[in-house]
């Protein structure tokens, strides 16, 4: 749904920061009569000191994999933190790993660990940041288990964990939440993962 998404963003503009890929879907003289300051690539993300911005990672159409797309999912999140941390009242973002989702429906383990250990990599950069920070609460979950995942074992040929998928599609395996930070208690337990939303804006005061 690439299309009705980008159209989406470009009708609503709600976003003060947006980093990621998709480049020919959008209209790229829209956003910037929206407000936008448009930049691609890694270099020029760094230099992108717009207000309002969307920072394109490259100029595909679909896209590219960990690893060779490199720790943008890491320097893109910090760029945003960076950008949006200024504002007194605080912020929201939301920070995505989607290709472990292709990964697991297509049974890939390789590309599973992979988008796993980029992911994971992120949310550590983050939560140095958190924790220098003092006043910011992470949370780190899924929207669903996906391929029946197991673990059996370690592969030394390969240099990774021997993995059996009873599945393509997604399961009703329940996932974990972490939370770190102000609040993080009430993300303890087990619940519906809707309860995330409400729990969020309780903390926020709306």
């Amino acid at each position: 749904m690439y299309k009705q998404i980008v159209a989406d963003i470009t009708q609503n503009n709600a976003a003060t920061v947006l980093v990621g890929g998709g480049l020919p879907y959008f209209d790229t003289i829209l956003l910037k009569k929206a407000g936008y300051s448009i930049s691609v690539g890694t270099e020029a993300m760094l230099k992108n000191k717009g207000g309002r911005q969307i920072c394109f990672t490259d100029t595909l159409k679909e896209p590219l994999p960990a690893p060779q797309r490199g720790p943008m999912l890491s320097m893109g999140s910090m760029h945003a933190i960076s950008h949006l941390s200024k504002n007194k009242k605080g912020f929201f973002l939301m920070i995505e790993g989607s290709q472990i989702d292709w990964g697991a429906h297509n049974n890939d383990s390789a590309h599973t660990i992979a988008e796993a250990i980029d992911f994971d990599n992120a949310a550590g950069e983050v939560l140095k940041w958190a924790q220098k920070d003092r006043n910011t609460l992470v949370i780190i979950t899924a929207d669903h288990e996906c391929g029946g995942l197991t673990l059996h074992g370690y592969d030394k040929s390969s240099s990774r964990p021997v993995m059996h998928f009873s599945s393509g599609h997604h399961t009703a395996e329940p996932v974990p939440v972490y939370a770190f930070g102000p609040g993080a208690e009430a993300f303890s337990g087990v619940y519906q993962n809707t309860e995330i939303y409400y729990k969020m804006m309780k903390l926020l005061g709306l």
